[in-house]
């Protein structure tokens, strides 16, 4: 068993595993990576089965949040760390962390963000959603009214 320190989780082989796991927690395959909910707040952010609505993260056209939002979220999330520091070890990597925590706004590290989105499937897409909707929560909530 080959271990890898991320900086921002610890990879064991393909399976990631910087945080414990409870029976509660999900798991899901996401960035090249198999992992699992950690206990406390993500496991509370991200508390359904991978490939299950998650609340109103995709529309009835099949268009997930995070892409039918993309410019209102670009243009309006703020303290973007406090996302990417909730997003490093499951959907982002050490590399892709230190890469878009280089940059110096708000607008151009969401903007360095969503660069990588084209890769993601739907549950690194999912993980975001959960994330901004805890962090951000008010700005989630008009976006899905609209």
């Amino acid at each position: 068993e080959r271990e890898a320190s991320s900086g921002c989780g610890k990879l064991v082989g393909p399976l990631l595993c910087g945080f414990p796991t409870s029976p509660k927690g999900i798991s899901g395959f996401c960035n090249g990576f198999f992992w699992s909910s950690p206990t406390g707040f993500q496991e509370d952010v991200a508390n359904s089965k991978p490939g299950a609505q998650i609340g109103s993260s995709v529309s009835a056209e099949g268009e997930h949040f995070v892409d039918r939002h993309r410019a209102e979220l670009i243009q309006r999330v703020s303290m973007v760390d406090g996302v990417l520091d909730m997003l490093c070890g499951t959907v982002l990597d050490n590399e892709q962390y230190q890469s878009i925590r280089a940059e110096r706004s708000n607008l151009e590290k969401m903007r360095k963000l969503y660069e990588l989105m084209p890769s993601w499937n739907r549950v690194c897409k999912d993980q975001l959603y959960q994330v901004l909707k805890a962090k951000h929560k008010f700005l989630i909530e008009e976006l899905e009214g609209k």
